[in-house]
């Protein structure tokens, strides 16, 4: 190698190391969210389950400093009720530092023992599923919603492919976010389906003071000359194949 050119190298690997320590930390600020989705079973006492996440689950989750837990049930009542729980998580390594010592812990085995000791006769939902979310790089934390701020939308944006997810969520973190917080979309949280059922998708949660407001919103939101343009870009085509979208109000207890 001449003199030259090695010097270059030489110039170039410490840029190349900020580069990437930056990338990285970048990465470890993104949170990490567990969607669980309870379907109960119709004519149970849900507020068995209720009692559990309000005086079991959530405390003992604060006591390991996993705050803003939020609850939500279905705000169109259909059958068979669903519950909804999202636990935020600093990072995959405090996940699953709280999941193994939740099965450690005594006082929260106390706390739970009579959600425990329900009867299969009187079991309060049929099946929970759970998602683990990785934040987007662009809302790498959650936004806590305001005191007002007591409906939400669950929208999930299903893909055809892992690259058709890849692009949606580049168009997320380039422009479609900062133009979600112009016309008051109210993001709380934004993530990437990393292990769950009918994958590939991503997920994300706003929020709105009621659903006259979410109406206005998203026609701000759908009229605006920036939407047009980007989802118009070839870069961006067929990168989401189906749209679920849930109305959820909070519970009581919850946290969001």
């Amino acid at each position: 190698m001449k003199r030259r050119d090695a010097l270059k190298l030489s110039a170039a690997l410490p840029l190349a190391a900020t580069a990437s320590t930056s990338v990285a930390k970048k990465d470890q600020d993104r949170e990490w969210y567990e969607l669980r989705e309870y379907t109960i079973r119709f004519g149970s006492n849900q507020q068995l389950l209720n009692d559990y996440l309000e005086k079991a689950l959530i405390p003992t989750l604060n006591q390991y400093n996993v705050k803003r837990v939020g609850v939500f049930r279905e705000f169109s009542g259909d059958q068979p009720t669903k519950v909804y729980v999202l636990i935020p998580y600093t990072s995959l390594k405090d996940y699953q530092k709280v999941v193994l010592e939740l099965e450690q812990d005594e006082k929260y085995r106390q706390l739970s023992q009579s959600y425990h000791a329900i009867a299969p006769e009187k079991a309060v939902y049929s099946r929970f599923d759970t998602t683990l979310y990785l934040a987007f790089e662009e809302l790498s934390k959650m936004i806590l919603p305001t005191e007002k701020q007591r409906f939400f939308e669950l929208r999930t944006y299903e893909g055809y492919s892992e690259d058709a997810v890849r692009r949606k969520i580049q168009m997320f973190d380039k422009e479609e976010i900062t133009l979600f917080k112009d016309v008051k979309l109210n993001p709380v949280f934004f993530g990437k389906a990393i292990a769950g059922k009918n994958m590939p998708y991503l997920t994300y949660l706003l929020a709105f003071e009621d659903l006259e407001e979410r109406n206005r919103n998203w026609d701000v939101f759908i009229k605006d000359p920036r939407w047009a343009t980007m989802s118009s870009k070839p870069e961006y085509a067929n990168s989401v194949s189906n749209i679920i979208r849930t109305y959820l109000v909070p519970a009581t207890f919850s946290q969001l």
